[in-house]
């Protein structure tokens, strides 16, 4: 039986921490990796679909210095931010500044300020970060520990806030191995759309594009060690193939 490959958007990600940006390995040991203007106008030289500026510093509100480096870059890109974003003025902020896309993470429960969001911007602007470390969710979201197989319950409890969702592998930052098999079997097809994070590669680039609810790759330490890395790879994800069938079809 033959069967077509999804198109998939490339993801180019910049991650700041302490207002520089940062690569890592296994989100641990972060070394700097250039200025974020560089960074955004490389990516948007290599054709990536959409931008994630992830601030990964300590702060318990909205950086405010990274934002009109964004605009300095003068990239035509979509750029998503995450990072901070606690009250609907951080929203207000970064849509003054042309930024339109937002990453929630421990802010998901809060039902009253997603509704403010999506009342302004829709729902298409709202993008919920679920970040697995040692193939768990951070304790910090939820009070308890919540294994890899609770993933489809935590996809239906948003009362579809959330257009997207970014599944991060933190473990598999910096490719330490490939995304972790027992996340991605957990991801049910036709559930909501999903966006990939960690430890993503070629090897399995044909099983992501079969995958019924896969529609986005994001890809953030490849990005500064090899110059041809996201165009190549653009390249594998817009190559037709008909005959490969993928375990979740």
């Amino acid at each position: 039986m033959k069967k077509k490959y999804r198109k998939i958007r490339l993801f180019g990600v910049v991650c700041v921490k302490d207002n520089i940006v940062v690569k890592s390995i296994g989100f641990n040991n972060f070394r700097p990796a250039g200025n974020i203007i560089t960074a955004l106008q490389n990516l948007e030289n290599w054709q990536v679909d959409e931008i994630i500026v992830l601030d990964i510093s300590k702060f318990n509100k909205l950086n405010k210095k990274i934002i009109p480096q964004i605009f300095k870059s003068g990239i035509s890109t979509p750029v998503a931010f995450g990072g901070s974003i606690r009250k609907i003025d951080d929203v207000r902020y970064l849509l003054d500044w042309n930024i339109d896309r937002f990453l929630i993470e421990n802010e998901f429960k809060n039902k009253k300020f997603l509704s403010e969001i999506k009342d302004s911007t829709g729902s298409q602007s709202l993008i919920r970060c679920i970040t697995f470390w040692d193939k768990k969710i951070s304790p910090k979201i939820y009070k308890k520990s919540v294994e890899i197989n609770d993933i489809s319950s935590i996809l239906k409890e948003d009362d579809n806030f959330f257009s997207e969702y970014l599944i991060y592998d933190t473990q598999a930052d910096g490719n330490v191995r490939e995304f972790n098999n027992k996340i991605f079997d957990q991801i049910p097809k036709n559930s909501k759309d999903i966006i990939l994070m960690g430890g993503v590669n070629y090897k399995k680039i044909n099983e992501f594009k079969l995958h019924k609810s896969i529609v986005g790759l994001a890809f953030g330490n490849k990005n500064f060690e090899k110059e041809n890395y996201i165009i190549n790879l653009k390249r594998k994800l817009n190559e037709k193939s008909s005959n490969i069938l993928c375990r979740n079809v």
